[in-house]
């Protein structure tokens, strides 16, 4: 409806802000490479949000060693053209905000981290994605 796609399109505008290679090019992923992407990424961040409800429901739940797996598997090296490759072909978000940008839209990341306005990770709430 009308709601989830207001949801999609927060989403969208996000990522076609984003540099997919911030190494090489300030270049945005803009509003197409956004629409590519955007399946992985709405699935991204549901996942995480299982996860997380999953979670809460374990006693004594290690949050330090899951944020921080969350990192190394999406660890990725490419060489510069396999990396364009990718970002111009793939329709998953660089491994970098595969990993960072779910978790910084989930309050249990961003205060197990004592991440505050002005941190590198931190998203105001205003600008925090939800789509389920």
């Amino acid at each position: 409806g009308k709601a989830f796609q207001e949801r999609v399109d927060k989403l969208l505008k996000y990522y076609s802000e984003l540099a997919p290679m911030p190494q090489v090019s300030d270049a945005t992923y803009g509003e197409e490479g956004a629409q590519l992407i955007q399946g992985e990424a709405i699935s991204d961040l549901g996942s995480l949000k299982c996860l997380l409800s999953i979670a809460k429901e374990q006693e004594d739940f290690d949050y330090d060693t899951f944020f921080k797996q969350i990192a190394i598997i999406q660890k990725q090296a490419r060489y510069e053209e396999a990396e364009k490759e990718y970002v111009d072909t793939n329709d998953h978000p660089v491994e970098a905000y595969r990993a960072n940008v779910p978790l910084q839209n989930y309050d249990d990341f961003l205060n197990f981290y004592d991440i505050k306005e002005g941190d590198g990770m931190y998203l105001a709430p205003e600008d925090r994605i939800t789509v389920w």
